[in-house]
């Protein structure tokens, strides 16, 4: 059986105001703050049978951020579903 999703998301950078540092970088581009709001649809693609096909739509809302590249090119990375 082969899965398929299929989403649209909108992503909006949040203003770094709890860190001014970064406003004098291109946080913009750098995203270390932004909402995921979408939606997502998922089935089962292919010849499934009746006891494995599924279908599913979702709703996505995720905060995610992400330190400044630290040294060696290193970042991280949190998300919040």
């Amino acid at each position: 059986m082969t899965d398929g999703t299929l989403g649209v998301h909108l992503d909006y950078s949040l203003t770094p105001s709890l860190r001014k540092g970064l406003l004098e970088q291109d946080w913009e581009r750098n995203r270390y703050l932004w909402v995921r709001i979408g939606s997502q649809r998922a089935r089962s693609l292919g010849d499934a049978d009746a006891t494995s096909e599924f279908h599913e739509n979702r709703g996505v809302f995720e905060l995610s951020g992400r330190t400044p590249t630290m040294p060696g090119g290193v970042a991280l990375f949190s998300r919040l579903r």
